[in-house]
């Protein structure tokens, strides 16, 4: 018996692909999939009648043609699995919940006009706030969610308020960051698996229905710690790894105690650029593609953003669109000095905010709201830098594929 057959033993293992023959070898119960992973699958011959249906089904509207390509890839990805599909929104519509909202109802109708079965359909929604507040209206819509690039913990406890299908928290991706912004750090266990690890520990203290969908693995010890999680969804190169490995009496790596959960705030310390470039770039070679880095200037300052940019929490607290916290095609609300950070903006939360005490602390709360999800989010260096590279590298991957189709 290979290691990959004791694992569907332990916990429900996706495969992180969109491509067919893949989803065939490896005959796993769930598929998830993303721009990055469509991408790279419609080149292959197996999908060239589904891209030709995408293009007439469009109307000349990219976004009907990508919308349309989803589903013909999703309807074909379904006939092969028993279990739930994970495919991804547009990510150009992460801090619009109204828009959101209007995509998600209209991908389950085509998914349904298909003839697919839509309970084995969750939507991948980024955890910006209005991302997941869409979310909650779509779960009591049943149409089920699954919140994606979790760095945080804070995010993950808006998921569960929202009653989330499903969060997908990112091991690889903060174990990354530590490897290149922490490389001296006391830590006995691999960052991105506690990271995680806390989310199952705070999920299972709340007792919410919420199920944790580890993903960005980088290693089989990183699957091995984390079989406690309800689902892991894993990219063909550990799963090969995985299925010509012979499980020698290998029950999974003893898990490392949670301890309280860490925040890292975005404080001035200087960052080794280079060393966080070859980093990431050797390990998004090995999994998921080029990751996005900025200038050091940036990396201090995360509300400052190139194309796309990432605002200052609003100073009046009003305004949909001027009160975002991420990425953003409008124009900037506030100056970057109007946004406090380090102890100063610590103490300005714990006064502003009733809820706040532990947040500042942990990360983790009740009742969050959107201020206050916002002040967590600027606080938090890793969260906010991981979190906008993610969704410029699906952007940029979800535009190549509009333009492989107009084509």
């Amino acid at each position: 018996m290979s290691l990959l057959d004791a694992l569907k033993k332990k916990t429900q293992l996706a495969a992180d692909t969109a491509s067919l023959s893949e989803i065939r070898r490896f005959k796993l119960d769930h598929a998830t999939n993303n721009q990055t992973l469509i991408r790279q699958a419609i080149t292959s011959p197996e999908y060239q009648a589904m891209v030709t249906l995408a293009k007439n089904k469009g109307n000349g509207e990219p976004d009907l043609f990508y919308d349309h390509l989803l589903v013909a890839i999703g309807s074909a990805i379904l006939n092969e699995i028993p279990g739930t599909l994970s495919t991804q929104i547009d990510p150009q519509l992460t801090f619009d919940t109204k828009k959101i909202l209007a995509r998600c109802r209209r991908l389950i109708s085509l998914f349904d006009d298909a003839g697919a079965d839509c309970k084995r359909v969750i939507l991948k929604i980024p955890a910006s706030w209005e991302g997941i507040s869409a979310a909650k209206i779509l779960e009591k819509e049943q149409i089920r969610c699954n919140i994606t690039l979790i760095f945080s913990l804070f995010q993950a406890s808006a998921a569960f308020e929202a009653n989330a299908t499903m969060i997908a928290p990112y091991v690889g991706r903060v174990s990354d960051w530590f490897a290149a912004h922490v490389p001296h750090r006391n830590v006995n266990a691999d960052p991105g698996v506690h990271f995680v690890q806390q989310i199952l520990a705070h999920a299972k203290q709340l007792g919410c229905g919420t199920q944790v969908m580890a993903a960005s693995f980088r290693s089989i010890e990183q699957i091995m710690n984390l079989v406690q999680s309800h689902y892991l969804t894993i990219g063909p190169k550990l799963l090969a790894s995985l299925l010509e490995q012979p499980n020698i009496a290998s029950p999974a790596i003893e898990s490392t105690p949670v301890a309280e959960p860490q925040v890292y705030r975005n404080r001035s310390s200087s960052v080794n650029l280079d060393s966080a470039r070859q980093s990431q770039i050797e390990a998004a070679d090995a999994t998921e593609g080029a990751v996005y880095l900025r200038s050091e200037e940036q990396v201090k300052q995360p509300w400052l953003r190139t194309g796309s940019e990432r605002r200052s929490p609003s100073p009046s607290g009003k305004g949909e669109d001027e009160d975002r916290f991420g990425c953003g095609n409008t124009r900037r609300f506030g100056e970057p000095s109007q946004c406090v950070t380090g102890e100063a903006s610590l103490d300005a939360n714990r006064a502003a905010s009733p809820n706040s005490q532990n947040l500042t602390d942990c990360g983790i709360t009740k009742n969050l709201n959107k201020d206050t999800f916002q002040s967590l989010f600027s606080q938090d260096l890793m969260a906010s830098t991981l979190f906008a590279d993610g969704l410029q590298k699906f952007t940029k991957d979800y535009l190549e594929v509009i333009h492989l189709l107009h084509s």
